[in-house]
């Protein structure tokens, strides 16, 4: 991907973060508890910008300790969200080399859409749950999940 082309998309990860911090309840009361430093866990998006079965990108709102999460901000559709709870053998989560993707459009593919699983560490789930959130973007509400 160019430059160019990931501009734009930069952007709206940050327009989707900024709704996802103001004006709704905090990201526990969305996706449970994350902050234990014991937890290794990601939360994401797979629906971004306009919900199943439209979208083509995924924002990470949790990744791992240290990490910011930022609560969901669909603006419209109905949207997947993932958590995924790994063992320590995931290096990926486990080093926090993950953390700065927190908050952001996974650009480099690093979540798996299907899944919402961090690539290369399948063998290193312990727990996968979904939750849907569908618009308005700053009041989320539950929607069926597809």
């Amino acid at each position: 991907t160019s430059q160019t082309s990931m501009a734009p998309r930069l952007f709206l990860g940050l327009i989707l973060g900024i709704m996802g911090v103001y004006g709704k309840g905090d990201c526990e009361s969305f996706f449970g508890a994350l902050n234990s430093t014991d937890m290794l866990i990601t939360v994401s998006d797979v629906d971004v910008f306009d919900g199943f079965p439209y979208a083509n990108e995924t924002f990470v709102h949790y990744a791992g300790p240290g990490s910011e999460c930022i609560s969901p901000a669909p603006p419209k559709g109905c949207h997947r969200y993932y958590r995924v709870t790994y063992s320590p053998d995931c290096l990926a989560i486990s080093s926090g080399l993950l953390r700065p993707l927190s908050g952001t459009i996974d650009t480099q593919e690093i979540i798996d859409r299907a899944s919402g699983v961090i690539k290369g560490c399948g063998e290193h789930v312990i727990n996968w749950s979904q939750f849907c959130y569908g618009a308005p973007a700053e009041d989320p509400i539950k929607c069926n999940c597809p």
